[in-house]
């Protein structure tokens, strides 16, 4: 064997944990032969979660509120990085535009729909959400209240004096 083979095989000893670090050392000769038994134990693993994501992914239901839509596509962005890890291979653009689209809640992709269509990524798309969904006032998505105007708004408010639990009270003759 190599030197590199053997440093490869050193450093996968080391390296490795779990049920990797189990399949490494029965009837392996040197790190190529190591990395290749490894490739293939792991490799049904990674097509399964692959398929797992891509189940979630094409799942993904039409977004109800704006709310809603920011939630998914924080998904989106995770179920593609997540695929793109395990692949080595970037998520499809054309898809992630599709699937945004389709996710867009009626009445705001009212507004949107003719510039969505000359959208070449994915990127632009979701700026382009971003900004049509934006108050320009506040800087928030549409239909979310700033969390320090509700808290100064509930300070207004007078509370009602608690009054205090009397058992007798509920009993009526």
């Amino acid at each position: 064997p190599t030197l590199v083979a053997k440093q490869l095989l050193s450093f996968m000893e080391n390296q490795t944990d779990g049920p990797a670090q189990e399949t490494i050392p029965y009837g392996v000769k040197n790190g190529i032969d190591a990395w290749h038994k490894l490739y293939h134990k792991q490799m049904p693993e990674i097509e399964h979660q692959k398929g797992l994501l891509m189940n979630e992914f094409e799942g993904m239901t039409k977004a109800k509120s704006i709310k809603d839509l920011r939630d998914r596509i924080q998904d989106i962005e995770r179920i593609t990085s997540l695929w793109s890890e395990l692949s080595g291979t970037p998520f499809d653009e054309e898809a992630k535009c599709g699937k945004l689209r389709v996710l867009v809640p009626e009445e705001e992709f009212n507004y949107i729909a003719f510039k969505a269509k000359d959208c070449d990524s994915y990127a632009e798309l979701v700026h382009m959400i971003e900004t049509q969904t934006t108050d320009q006032r506040t800087g928030l998505m549409k239909g979310l209240k700033s969390p320090a105007l509700g808290a100064v708004a509930a300070a207004a408010e007078p509370a009602e004096p608690a009054t205090p639990y009397d058992p007798l009270s509920l009993i009526h003759i």
